[in-house]
């Protein structure tokens, strides 16, 4: 059976490798599954991130 709960939580830190972006100009990655959006990343940058919130 597969988890729908994310693998984070609010305020946890992580680093995340941003791959793409998306129609909006956010970086997008992946953490564990689940695909995370960053405000200001481009691709190829890997920034260090703490969780504000999850949606």
């Amino acid at each position: 059976m597969v988890s729908n709960q994310p693998p984070l939580a609010k305020g946890e830190t992580i680093e995340l490798s941003i791959e793409n972006l998306n129609h909006e100009g956010e970086g997008v990655g992946r953490f564990r599954g689940f695909t995370v959006f960053v405000p200001g990343a481009v691709p190829t940058c890997s920034p260090h991130l703490v969780l504000a919130f999850i949606n």
